[in-house]
């Protein structure tokens, strides 16, 4: 999700959508060329969401985050220092991305920027159950379910999706694999938004590999053979090979 809240009810909705990229390039060019460096600094970061977001262009979202970043402590934009620090949490290539996220939050937080706060923090914890500190990241994740993330329409239901979800993924790490089915079994794809077909096979591969290790195995076929159909859909190449491997290994 970028920062301008407006836009949410749209944009998150087709966030695949491949004339973003297109759309904030030329926003980023035309701020340059008048010389508005907050402005740059604000296309910049949306051209970042649309590649990390959108595109899974990861390696690029993060160069066009660090170039915001830099724009934006030049004009003392703090809350698109935030979004900066948020979309190289989100890279999770260069700065360790918990570090990232913490920063994010932080800016957020003196912004005063709640929908800021809420998608930063739940990068945090999924920052830290990647660097093996699962148990921490599930505190945080129930920690913030129900809390609200503003008044913009839709993204509470979103953000609380997404937070089912990240507990799902971290009881998961955590081995408790009844746990994680029955969590896994909570997560619902937000009636508002739309093309979220990458969000619902990662939930659906994640319900199959618990139910696997809970011996559920014609249940746990059934979902990887859904997870695929989507991946292939949004063109995730990788992850369709991926859980088309997990299917044969059921078998």
């Amino acid at each position: 999700m970028h920062d301008q809240r407006r836009y949410v009810d749209f944009s998150d909705r087709w966030t695949q959508w491949p004339e973003w990229r297109t759309l904030f390039s030329y926003g980023a060019r035309s701020a340059a060329a008048v010389e508005d460096r907050a402005a740059e600094a604000h296309q910049l970061n949306c051209l970042a969401w649309a590649h990390g977001v959108g595109a899974y262009q990861y390696e690029q979202a993060e160069q066009l985050a660090c170039k915001a970043l830099e724009l934006a402590i030049e004009v003392g934009d703090e809350g698109q220092q935030a979004w900066a620090w948020s979309y190289i949490s989100g890279a999770c290539l260069g700065l360790r991305p918990a570090e990232a996220a913490a920063k994010a939050t932080r800016l957020f937080e003196v912004a005063g920027d709640t929908a800021g706060k809420a998608v930063s923090q739940r990068l945090l914890g999924k920052a830290l159950r990647e660097s093996g500190r699962a148990e921490e990241a599930l505190a945080l994740h129930r920690a913030l379910l129900d809390t609200s993330a503003g008044d913009v329409p839709g993204l509470n239901e979103y953000i609380q999706a997404l937070l089912r979800h990240e507990i799902a993924n971290d009881l998961l790490a955590l081995e408790r694999w009844p746990e994680a089915v029955a969590a896994y079994r909570t997560v619902t794809t937000p009636l508002a938004h739309g093309n979220l077909d990458r969000f619902q096979a990662q939930a659906l591969t994640g319900l199959a590999t618990a139910l696997h290790h809970c011996g559920e195995l014609p249940e746990a076929r059934e979902h990887l053979t859904r997870a695929y159909e989507l991946f292939r859909s949004v063109g995730d190449t990788p992850s369709a090979a991926e859980t088309a491997g997990a299917i044969e290994r059921l078998r």
